[in-house]
C-alpha cells in the first residue's frame, strides 16, 4: 500500500534530463496534478513521488512555482509521467573500475616516458645537441644522485631523534707545516707515526727556539703583513707587487697628506669601463681614503653629457639646452681626435647651460676653493659666462687660431658651492670637464670610467692631446680597469690573438703613463663574468687566460696588480653574488650594493698595502725583511 507525497518543484531545479530549459514551449514531461490541492494555488507542474505508507514524516509545505491566473481543479487521475517524443533516450555509462583506471594511467605514463627517453637519446646522436644532453661524463647521474642523497635510515625508521637535525660541520685541523728555518735544521714538528697526534708541547718549544735562533743568527725581524678584514661576501685579496717601488710615489703622497705637513693632494686617476661608470667602486674607495687621509675635493667630472655614460650621483649636475657629445666609444670621431681626459667632448648647439656643485652634507652643499675648466680653443669659438654662487664671475672667450687645449684655474678665498656655465645662441664651445678641489690636504679621486670603454678606445685619442690632458691633471696613481669588454675577443689558443690583445693594452698604458711618468701604476682585473651552462652559472672560459695576460702586462710595465676575480671568490663567484642580489642578471655587472662591497675589498687592499709600506720601507728607510713563507703565498 503506497500513499503519495505531493511536492511542487520549480522548473529551474528539475534535472536536466527531464526538462529542456532552452525550449520552454515544449515541456519534456506531462504532469497531472492531484484534485486535493487548494484550488487557489496556480500550478504549472506537479510531481508525485511514491512514499512508503508506514512513514510518519509530515508532508512538506506546498511551494508555489509560478504566479498566474486561477486554475480550475481537475478530475482525479492516476499519476502519469510521459517523456516527450522529441527527447532522446538517456545513455548511462557504467563507471570504470579502479583496476581499469590504473591500467589506462600506467599506459599513458609509459608512452610519455618512452617519448622522453627517445628525445634524450637523440641528443647523443649529434654533437650539435651537446648542451641539451641530460648527462655527460663527470657529472653525477641525475636520478641516482637524488636517491643517494636521502638518509634512508631516517626514512625507513621515521623521523627519530637526531634525524631532522644537521650535524655540525667539523672544523678541519690545520696541517702542521714546519718553519723554513726549522726544516733546514731537521727539527720540525711532525705528526707521530704511531699515534697520529701532533706533539703540542714540542711544537710550542720548537716555535720558541725558532724565534730565538732567527733573531740571533740573522739579526732581522720577521715581517708579517697587515691582516685584511673579513667581509660578508668576497675573499680578502692583497695587491701583487712585482717590484718594491710600484706604489711608492702614491704612498709617499698619502703619508704627507696624513701627516698634514703641507697642503698637498694625493690624486688618483681611475680609467674604467661600464663596471664603474656609475661611480660605484670609486665612490666607496674615495670615501674610505678621504676618511683616512683627508678630503681633497670631488675632483674631475665630465660636463655636458648624459648621466648614463659617466655618473657622479652625489654631485649636483644639471644641463639645459641642446648638447652634442662625442665619446671615444662612438664611431663618430671628434675633430682632431680631441676627447679630453674623460673621453667625452661636449658641444652646445644654441643657447645652453650646465650647473655643477659639490655633494650635500646634511642640508648644505660642501664648499671648494679651486675650480678648473678644461675646454678646447677653436676657430669661431664663442664665450662662456661663469657664475659662482648665483653671481656673474667672469667671461671666458674660447676663440683661437686653431684647435688648442686650454685650462682655466680659479682660486677662491672662501669656499664656493655652486657653479654655472652659460652659452648664448651664437656661442659655440667645446667642453672636456671641470675640476673642484679643496684647500686642504687629502685624496682626490677622478672617476674617468665610460660605458663601453676598453684599452682600444684610447687609440682614437690624439697622442699628444691625451698626454697633455694627463699632465695637466698631474695624478699620483693611475688605475686601469679596461679589460672587461676585451675578454670576449681573446682566443687563448691562438698566439696571434694573445699577442694582439696584449699589445693593445700595453700601448694604452704606455700612452697614459707618458703624461705622468712619475706616477704609480696599478692594473686590476675584470669582475667575474658568468654564463649559464647546464643549469649552473660558471665563469667564462676566456676570463682566466685574460687575467693571466693582464698580470704579465702589469709586470712588464712595472705596475702593481690586484685580482678582482679572486677577490670576488674566483671560479663561479658571480653565482654567489647573484644569489645575494649583488650581481645583475647579465652575469657581468654587479648591483649598487655589489659596487660598495667591491669598493670595500679594494680599499682594504690599498690601506693594508700602505700600512705594510710604512712598516717595511717607509720614507727614506731601506730595510730587508724576510717574509714568512705562509704569508708570501697569500700575497
Amino acid at each position: 500500500m503506497l500513499k503519495t507525497r505531493r511536492v511542487v518543484v520549480a522548473r529551474d531545479v528539475l534535472p536536466g534530463g527531464l526538462v529542456n530549459l532552452r525550449r520552454p514551449s515544449t515541456p519534456s514531461l506531462r504532469l497531472v496534478p492531484d484534485d486535493s490541492l487548494p484550488p487557489q494555488l496556480p500550478i504549472e507542474e506537479v510531481l508525485v513521488f511514491p512514499e512508503p505508507a508506514g512513514s510518519s514524516e509530515p508532508a512538506p509545505a506546498v511551494v508555489p512555482a509560478v504566479v498566474g491566473p486561477e486554475v480550475e481543479p481537475l478530475e482525479p487521475a492516476p499519476v502519469q509521467v510521459q517523456e516527450a517524443a522529441s527527447q532522446p533516450p538517456m545513455v548511462v555509462t557504467e563507471p570504470l573500475s579502479d583496476d581499469e583506471q590504473h591500467r589506462r594511467a600506467l599506459s599513458h605514463l609509459t608512452k610519455v616516458a618512452a617519448c622522453f627517453l627517445v628525445a634524450c637519446g637523440l641528443t647523443y646522436v649529434s654533437d650539435h645537441f651537446e648542451a641539451q644532453r641530460p648527462w655527460v661524463e663527470g657529472e653525477p647521474i641525475p636520478v641516482l644522485r637524488k636517491v643517494l642523497s636521502v638518509e634512508w635510515s631516517c626514512v625507513l625508521r621515521g623521523l627519530e631523534a637526531g634525524c631532522d637535525q644537521v650535524p655540525p660541520a667539523e672544523e678541519a685541523t690545520p696541517e702542521a707545516r714546519p718553519g723554513v728555518l726549522l726544516a733546514g735544521l731537521g727539527i720540525a714538528a711532525t705528526p707521530s707515526a704511531q699515534s697520529g697526534h701532533l706533539p703540542v708541547v714540542k711544537t710550542v718549544a720548537l716555535a720558541s727556539l725558532k724565534n730565538n735562533i732567527e733573531q740571533e743568527l740573522f739579526d732581522e725581524p720577521v715581517f708579517r703583513p697587515t691582516p685584511l678584514p673579513r667581509r660578508k661576501i668576497g675573499q680578502p685579496r692583497r695587491i701583487e707587487l712585482f717590484n718594491s717601488y710600484a706604489l711608492d710615489p702614491f704612498f709617499e703622497r698619502l703619508r704627507v697628506a696624513e701627516l698634514d705637513h703641507s697642503l698637498s693632494h694625493a690624486r688618483v686617476a681611475f680609467f674604467g669601463d661600464s663596471t664603474n661608470s656609475l661611480d660605484g667602486v670609486t665612490s666607496t674607495l674615495r670615501d674610505r681614503l678621504q676618511n683616512r687621509f683627508g678630503d681633497g675635493g670631488p675632483g674631475f667630472m665630465v660636463v655636458g653629457h648624459f648621466k648614463q655614460q659617466n655618473r657622479r650621483d652625489h654631485l649636483l649636475y644639471r644641463r639645459r639646452g641642446s648638447w652634442e657629445k662625442s665619446p671615444t666609444i662612438w664611431k663618430t670621431p671628434a675633430p682632431g681626435g680631441r676627447y679630453g681626459l674623460g673621453g667625452i667632448v661636449s658641444r652646445n648647439s644654441g643657447r645652453a647651460s650646465v650647473d655643477f656643485a659639490p655633494r650635500l652634507i646634511g642640508d648644505k652643499r660642501d664648499g671648494v676653493h679651486r675650480l678648473e675648466l678644461y675646454y678646447q680653443g677653436q676657430r669661431g669659438g664663442g664665450t662662456m659666462r661663469l657664475e659662482v654662487d648665483g653671481q656673474a664671475f667672469e667671461k671666458i672667450k674660447t676663440h683661437a687660431q686653431g684647435r688648442v687645449d686650454r685650462r682655466e684655474i680659479y682660486d677662491f678665498d672662501a669656499p664656493r658651492s655652486h657653479f654655472r656655465l652659460r652659452m648664448g645662441q651664437r656661442d659655440s664651445v667645446a667642453l672636456y670637464g671641470v675640476v673642484m678641489e679643496k684647500r686642504q690636504s687629502g685624496v682626490v679621486l677622478d672617476n674617468l670610467s665610460l660605458v663601453g670603454a676598453e684599452f682600444g678606445s684610447f687609440k682614437k685619442q690624439e697622442r699628444n692631446h691625451l698626454v697633455r690632458q694627463v699632465k695637466m691633471r698631474d695624478p699620483h696613481l693611475l688605475i686601469f680597469n679596461l679589460a672587461g669588454n676585451m675578454v670576449g675577443r681573446l682566443n687563448p689558443d691562438s698566439s696571434v690573438s694573445r699577442r694582439s690583445w696584449k699589445k693593445r693594452a700595453l700601448q694604452t698604458i704606455q700612452r697614459i703613463k707618458a703624461g705622468a711618468p712619475e706616477a704609480a701604476c696599478l692594473v686590476i682585473s675584470p669582475l667575474d663574468q658568468g654564463e649559464r651552462h647546464r643549469g649552473q652559472i660558471i665563469t667564462r672560459p676566456k676570463l682566466p687566460p685574460a687575467i693571466d695576460l693582464l698580470r704579465e702586462i702589469a709586470a712588464a710595465e712595472g705596475c702593481a696588480f690586484w685580482d678582482t676575480w679572486l677577490a670576488m671568490g674566483g671560479e663561479g663567484s658571480m653565482a654567489k653574488w647573484r644569489a645575494k642580489r649583488l650581481g645583475w642578471s647579465d652575469l657581468i655587472h654587479v648591483s649598487k650594493r655589489g659596487h660598495r662591497a667591491m669598493g670595500h675589498l679594494f680599499a682594504d687592499a690599498i690601506i693594508a698595502q700602505y700600512q705594510d709600506w710604512l712598516r717595511l720601507d717607509g720614507p727614506g728607510r731601506v730595510r730587508h725583511y724576510r717574509w714568512v713563507q705562509a704569508e708570501v703565498a697569500g700575497r
